[in-house]
């Protein structure tokens, strides 16, 4: 495999990547606020 190629398919999967924690972190988010608000 050429040195671009490995590069673009490690982009790629650390874009993926990124993606699937940023909806990690959003979900995240809205338990802490779901559960800080059951706690008043």
């Amino acid at each position: 495999m050429r040195t671009d190629e490995h590069l673009y398919e490690e982009l790629k999967q650390l874009k993926k990547e990124v993606a699937r924690l940023t909806e990690e972190r959003d979900l995240l988010k809205k338990a802490a606020a779901y559960f800080a608000k059951e706690q008043r």
